[in-house]
């Protein structure tokens, strides 16, 4: 467990792996729990940093709930090493952001549409235009020709109905 062999933790401070701020929180819980009955499930779940045995620390996710056999409280733990769930939203955080860039830097206009052709989502319009009326409102509104509306509607109902504008 965190680099150590169950037996060096025996009898140790759990600060040895959990950060005090942490743990100063768990004995509020505790206090909290024992003013009601025990056993049941805490609704206290973080996500902290615990620390390995070569002193790195890395981000955790704890559950806890208390218990009490006889006199004695004891503090029962889940934890999960989130390092990889955390590299993984940091890695997404960061592909959104370029994509988004990539959306908004783009000089074409980029529409995002529903099925019923109502835009939810358009990269920038022309001068003069709101954008705010334009999300929400039907695409084919934008069209003043009768042809062109023809024309978008037609190649659009095609990609929602075989993915492409192709025949």
């Amino acid at each position: 467990v965190f680099g150590y062999n169950p037996h060096e933790l025996l009898n140790k401070s759990l600060s040895h792996v959990i950060s005090e701020e942490f743990l100063s929180e768990c004995e509020y819980f505790k206090k909290k729990s024992s003013e009601k009955s025990f056993g049941r499930k805490i609704d206290q779940q973080e996500n902290i940093c615990a620390k390995h045995k070569n002193g790195q620390t890395f981000p955790i996710e704890i559950s806890l709930s208390y218990t009490k056999v006889e006199s004695q409280t004891f503090i029962i733990a889940i934890i999960l090493d989130m390092t990889k769930q955390k590299k993984l939203i940091d890695e997404l955080k960061l592909s959104k952001f370029l994509y988004s860039s990539l959306l908004e830097q783009a000089t074409d206009h980029i529409f995002q549409i529903d099925i019923d052709m109502n835009v939810q989502y358009i990269n920038h319009i022309h001068t003069g235009l709101n954008k705010d009326k334009i999300i929400n409102s039907n695409l084919l509104n934008l069209f003043s020709n009768e042809k062109n509306k023809y024309l978008v509607k037609s190649t659009i109902n095609k990609v929602f109905k075989t993915g492409s504008p192709q025949n």
